[in-house]
């Protein structure tokens, strides 16, 4: 099977502690993955001040930690939602 870059979404709004809070847990569990996992992750961070659009689908339901385009955490980071999704994907954990 081939292997893939796994896309993250990181959706927020700054100055949001629930957001710093999440992207903190996200980062240290990040360090923690094997180095060819980590360091391949594609992250894209979005903060809702510069994205109207989203803004209306999110709101105030943020953050929101997204991989491949399905939701894996809301509000508070889930290091064992993360790995689950992470190890369906083409890739080693």
């Amino acid at each position: 099977m081939a292997r893939q870059t796994p896309k993250i979404r990181f959706v927020h709004r700054t100055g949001c502690s629930l957001c710093e809070a999440m992207w903190s847990e996200f980062e240290a569990c990040r360090a923690g993955l094997s180095a060819d996992i980590g360091s391949r992750l594609e992250v894209d961070v979005v903060d809702l001040v510069d994205h109207p659009e989203l803004e209306a689908r999110y709101g105030q339901r943020i953050p929101v930690l997204e991989l491949e385009r399905h939701e894996v955490c809301r509000y508070f980071f889930d290091e064992t939602a993360l790995r689950a999704s992470l190890s369906r994907l083409p890739i080693a954990v």
